[in-house]
């Protein structure tokens, strides 16, 4: 999504009249812009008129759409800078780095499986995750691969991402009519109760996407999936 595309939304589904534009990449280094050899991502992410988020191939693209997405992420960043060894001279760029609701600190990094075959890159994420621990810089260090990405998750992650802003009368709409569920209820029924037609529907994903409404069960967010409200879910 380019910053022209997200500002625009802006402009026409949130805040008529006005302009907003994302927040500024808070990555600390800079990626191409273009590569013959791999994916280059830009994207807007995150909540209310969003940041500025890079990645160097599709499967980070994929990660940060999950990660997004996940109500236990309270903060990430992309590009996160680690200096480590004796006298930390050596250093070594975090895909992601993500503060949890609870607390915890958790660096990623985003690797092909093809690229871990020599067993070259683990020896070396071995030793960044000892300093890691060490400098006490994150609590957990992971790696992620294709294999991380859960198709159900990336799914839903790219449904929320296209509706981090919505009409706010029809959100406004939404809230009242969720207000008054009790157990639980489709999608589809709900947009017919809202009777806004497609701006009811986003609205209501962004109401999934902000945890203020829940999935009844694990799956494919589409029209016939079932949701109730936050506090009927503890």
């Amino acid at each position: 999504m380019s910053n022209f595309y997200a500002t625009s939304v802006a402009l026409a589904g949130h805040n008529r009249g006005s302009l907003h534009l994302p927040a500024p990449s808070r990555a600390n280094r800079s990626i191409a812009s273009r590569s013959k050899g791999h994916c280059v991502v830009n994207a807007v992410l995150g909540r209310d008129h969003g940041q500025v988020v890079e990645g160097e191939s599709y499967t980070e693209y994929k990660n940060l759409l999950i990660l997004n997405a996940d109500p236990a992420v309270a903060d990430f960043r992309v590009q996160a800078e680690f200096f480590y060894g004796p006298k930390r001279k050596q250093r070594h760029y975090f895909d992601v780095l993500k503060t949890m609701v609870d607390g915890r600190v958790i660096a990623e990094t985003v690797k092909p499986t093809a690229k871990l075959r020599s067993g070259v890159f683990l020896r070396e994420m071995a030793e960044v995750a000892w300093w890691v621990r060490e400098f006490s810089f994150a609590d957990e260090v992971r790696l992620i691969t294709e294999a991380d990405i859960d198709p159900i998750d990336l799914h839903n992650g790219r449904v929320f991402a296209g509706v981090r802003l919505v009409d706010a009368a029809a959100l406004a709409q939404a809230r009242l009519v969720v207000s008054q569920l009790t157990g639980s209820v489709g999608l589809r029924d709900l947009v017919n109760e809202i009777a806004l037609g497609a701006p009811g529907y986003r609205a209501l994903l962004h109401l999934l996407a902000q945890n203020e409404l829940q999935l009844t069960r694990r799956e494919r967010i589409t029209p016939q999936s079932n949701v109730r409200r936050k506090e009927q879910g503890k």
